[in-house]
């Protein structure tokens, strides 16, 4: 904990040494604000157990068909203040919402199959904060944090085949990621007002993983409750790149922005009775697009800068 807290006091530092305060940087301060958008795809660490029922494991044979999971629109606003010329804070808050549908066959012997038929809803916000130092006209880096979240239920009714039982499973989870990151970014001036920028970083995720499973086994008019709380240790690590084009309206001070984005996070840990996300990868990808209005901005330095992130 005092190691942690030494590390804390000496980054605070750095920043408060490189932020120079004085009254040329005062002048330079300013606010740029505006909508995100990011039409992402999802290939969610989850998703072979979110399409297992929830009283079968991961060796027994699946059949899957119709399986649906579209990208969806996640959007939100962006918010940068400029300390200086060169020292910024960008913070990018971002939401939607996934479904996913399957129809799915899951063997349990030779002759005996479960059917089941996920309709999932996944709510999902993002919040990504960055402080961004930039070092010349094509150079900057940054570090920030990062805080993922995402929550759905999934609901089974389990009928197995020569037997006079029924099982009914409602599975709701709730995933809190906190990140640390930090990497580096370059900035092309193509034109007067026309930049291409690229980012990339590298994070480290604790992810907090709470699963609560509520069962009933139904036998005749009996139902007997099988309730449990379950909470695997998992640890992340992964990758986020952007690749944007930017325009600056100069004359109404806004900057549209196009952009690609990529994030790549690697699931490692210990799993518990069943919930297997350990050595599995989340995928996301996708197009994105803001348009950002500056307020007393000095943009010598930071050009296309005035794109989140």
């Amino acid at each position: 904990m005092k190691g942690r807290s030494c590390l804390i006091l000496i980054a605070l530092g750095a920043w408060l040494a490189a932020a120079g305060i004085t009254a040329e940087n005062a002048r330079a301060f300013g606010i740029r604000v505006g909508p995100y958008a990011w039409c992402a795809w999802w290939k969610p660490a989850f998703e072979d157990w979110m399409l297992r029922s929830s009283f079968t494991r991961r060796h027994l044979s699946r059949m899957r068909a119709g399986y649906d999971f579209k990208p969806s629109i996640l959007y939100g606003p962006v918010l940068t203040l400029d300390f200086t010329n060169r020292i910024n804070l960008t913070s990018v808050f971002v939401l939607g919402r996934y479904r996913l549908r399957a129809s799915v066959a899951e063997s349990l012997t030779i002759n005996n199959f479960i059917f089941s038929h996920p309709d999932i809803s996944i709510n999902k916000y993002d919040l990504d904060s960055t402080l961004n130092i930039i070092l010349n006209p094509s150079f900057k880096i940054f570090c920030g944090f990062k805080y993922q979240h995402y929550n759905y239920s999934k609901v089974d009714l389990i009928s197995i085949p020569f037997y006079s039982f029924q099982f009914l499973a409602n599975d709701t989870v709730m995933y809190h990621g906190v990140s640390a990151g930090a990497g580096a970014g370059f900035i092309f001036k193509l034109t007067d007002s026309f930049f291409l920028l690229w980012n990339v970083s590298l994070l480290y995720q604790r992810p907090i993983v709470i699963i609560k499973q509520k069962q009933y086994l139904i036998i005749s008019s009996n139902v007997y409750p099988l309730n449990e709380r379950i909470m695997p240790d998992y640890n992340a690590l992964g990758v986020n790149a952007t690749l944007t084009f930017s325009y600056v309206f100069r004359k109404i001070s806004t900057t549209l922005a196009l952009g690609l984005r990529y994030q790549y996070l690697y699931t490692f840990g210990n799993d518990v009775r069943g919930i297997d996300f350990d050595k599995n990868s989340d995928h996301f990808y996708g197009i994105t697009l803001a348009a950002v209005y500056s307020y007393q901005t000095v943009d010598k330095i930071s050009g296309g800068s005035t794109v989140p992130r």
